[in-house]
């Protein structure tokens, strides 16, 4: 317990010296809805768990009121939710819930229908979290909390259900590729065992899976893996072709994702990709932003004598 409260304490510290003395920091972390004062009585904040999430209240003040938890289930959370609302009124009230994989969106959209206020925090900014020495959930609530009432919250974009809904399909397409990357590679791995010309480039396409089968290895197990990996192959190609057959029906419904494909070197899955992780463009203030937050403008680090200038952001690769 002592060690709880002096890690609060210098977090705390940290906190007052960043308000002081660092006000790019804010800046950095926080759109301009972080930026903007809240006239809130009470900070909510929830440490998101698979079974359960640890939430610590507070008033204007830093003054826990309230520690508890539930669990993260839908129907838990509209209770807790609702608990809020009949205890502290959700108008005098605003929360915040980390972004830990899918596990927050049953709480965030409790919070939301009972009305209350939600940020949802970017946990790889949230760095006093990450390098706090000692790390429960009951401590990084209580973190969370304290940089809620400091309005120090890094917030990341919530997306409406629509455009979460084609990020998802959209994702899984991306991930059967990189699954059907790796069993190609197993494939070239174990023909290089043999001493053979391929026959065709392409392995996943009709003609390659033709001279696949054709082949006849010496060793059974070897025949036996080549086998199974062609298998594997086929049956990631149906996945992914019955994807695209979705998302290309989807095209018809995007305006954007028609301007998009009008552009050389775009197709109907690149523009609906982009359109649904950009979501609402109207968030970017101006051009330079969309292009930062794409990783495409050069990053500039100076301190004391070094200066390092980075290149292009390499996350879309």
């Amino acid at each position: 317990m002592y060690h709880e409260k002096k890690e609060v304490k210098k977090i705390e510290s940290i906190t007052r010296i960043n308000q002081r003395h660092n006000k790019d920091y804010i800046k950095d972390i926080g759109n301009n809805e972080n930026k903007r004062e809240t006239n809130a009585h009470y900070y909510v904040s929830i440490d998101i768990g698979k079974k359960n999430c640890v939430v610590c209240i507070s008033d204007k003040d830093g003054l826990i009121i309230e520690e508890t938890k539930y669990g993260n289930t839908f129907s838990e959370a509209c209770f807790f939710a609702q608990h809020i609302d009949r205890q502290y009124d959700s108008s005098n009230c605003i929360a915040v819930v980390e972004s830990t994989a899918n596990m927050w969106i049953k709480t965030y959209k409790a919070l939301e229908q009972a009305g209350i206020q939600t940020k949802l925090a970017n946990p790889f900014k949230t760095r006093v979290i990450a390098e706090a020495r000692i790390k429960t959930d009951k401590l990084d609530a209580r973190i969370l909390c304290h940089l809620l009432r400091s309005n120090l919250i890094p917030e990341s974009y919530v997306a409406p259900d629509s455009i979460r809904e084609d990020r998802s399909i959209l994702r899984l397409r991306i991930n059967l590729v990189q699954d059907r990357t790796r069993v190609v590679n197993r494939v070239h791995s174990l023909l290089d065992k043999y001493d053979m010309d391929q026959a065709c480039n392409h392995l996943v396409g009709k003609k390659g899976l033709n001279w696949l089968k054709s082949l006849k290895l010496e060793g059974n197990n070897d025949q036996f893996q080549l086998n199974n990996h062609i298998n594997n192959i086929e049956f990631l190609n149906n996945e992914i072709m019955q994807i695209d057959k979705k998302v290309s029906s989807q095209v018809v419904k995007n305006k954007d994702v028609k301007i998009l494909m009008s552009m050389t070197g775009i197709d109907y899955f690149s523009a609906m990709l982009i359109t649904s992780e950009i979501g609402d463009i109207t968030r970017f203030s101006d051009p330079s932003k969309l292009v930062s937050w794409a990783g495409g403008a050069m990053s500039n680090h100076t301190s004391i004598r070094k200066h390092v200038i980075h290149g292009k952001d390499e996350r879309w690769k």
